[in-house]
């Protein structure tokens, strides 16, 4: 029973060394749950500037798309115009500086539209740039906030280990003294054995 016990307190103790170790790395984190709740906020705010920075990013393609269009439309007035000899509806001949008149206006619309989808292209660019940018920004925080959960829950398990501890160290105190009492047991035991060995053999000489 003594040996069961010794090797049951042993077993403890690299046990209680183990604990001990990992409550020591535990305890040097620090958990704060208004870290996730003030993240979650931020997020929430990065979100809602993604979906601004989308809706602006749709306008600005919208409008892209309708120069773009308006100037296919000029460039087609602008040929049908330089190829038109006689008018179809008066059947006469068409002035040529009427034609050159509508081609320059044509020309005109088509460089004047042509800078604003440069310029607006350039925004465009800005807007993408943005919004990977906030995607990566609210990516980051996701991340944390997982880190932290995962955080939080390593901090559960810190109680849940010093309690063990707790438990052990008294269990092990427990053993040290059954061990004690155990061997002061068999003490008295081998002197009680070592007393009627003497007294037998006192009357095995009478």
């Amino acid at each position: 029973m003594i040996v069961n016990k010794r090797d049951s307190m042993a077993s403890n103790k690299k046990t209680i060394s183990v604990l001990q170790e990992q409550i020591k790395e535990y305890s040097s984190i620090t958990y704060d749950e208004s870290q996730i709740v003030a993240l979650e906020k931020e997020i929430k705010i990065k979100r809602n500037y993604k979906q601004e920075l989308l809706d602006k990013n749709l306008e600005v393609t919208s409008q892209i798309n309708s120069l773009s269009l308006k100037n296919q439309d000029s460039m087609s007035v602008k040929y049908k115009i330089s190829h038109l000899d006689i008018c179809p509806t008066c059947l006469q001949d068409v002035d040529p500086n009427y034609k050159a008149n509508v081609s320059n206006k044509m020309d005109t619309d088509i460089f004047e539209n042509a800078n604003k989808i440069e310029i607006l292209s350039i925004e465009k660019k800005k807007l993408s740039a943005e919004i990977l940018n906030a995607d990566a920004d609210i990516s980051l925080k996701e991340r944390s906030i997982q880190d932290l959960k995962i955080l939080k829950i390593r901090m559960q398990d810190l109680a849940d280990k010093k309690k063990r501890l707790d438990d052990l160290n008294v269990l092990t105190e427990n053993f040290e003294k059954d061990i004690i009492l155990l061997n002061k047991h068999a003490e008295s035991l081998r002197d009680l054995a070592f007393d009627l060995g003497k007294y037998g053999g006192l009357f095995d000489e009478k």
